[in-house]
């Protein structure tokens, strides 16, 4: 049974995988596994359906933020939107980023 599931054609459907690799050796594909840190992984392209030439996606180079105070300020504007029991989650999220940043400060004035 093992054996035939390495035959199957397997198809990339988003929600069926928890993690996800780009290596920078093959541009244009993406690794997933079912599970984070798995055995079993696949291969598959990043092809912009729309595109008549077929040319290969890649993942941004860069990162999205630069530190995490733009993503604090994103949290802080969600939390009015977010239910009254899971609000002291996103609130030590919030207090222990602004601890570390503090802490790291200091440790550089040093």
């Amino acid at each position: 049974m093992n054996q035939r599931r390495f035959l199957e054609m397997v198809t990339f459907d988003i929600s069926k995988f928890h993690h996800f690799i780009q290596l920078a050796s093959n541009p244009g594909y993406v690794k997933a596994s079912e599970l984070i840190n798995g055995c079993l992984w696949y291969t598959f392209p990043l092809v912009h359906a729309r595109n008549t030439k077929n040319r290969l996606l890649c993942f941004p180079k860069s990162c999205a933020y630069e530190g995490s105070i733009l993503i604090l300020e994103h949290l802080k504007t969600l939390q009015q939107w977010v239910n009254e029991d899971e609000k002291p989650f996103y609130e030590a999220i919030i207090n222990f980023s602004k601890t570390k940043e503090r802490k790291n400060k200091a440790a550089k004035r040093e």
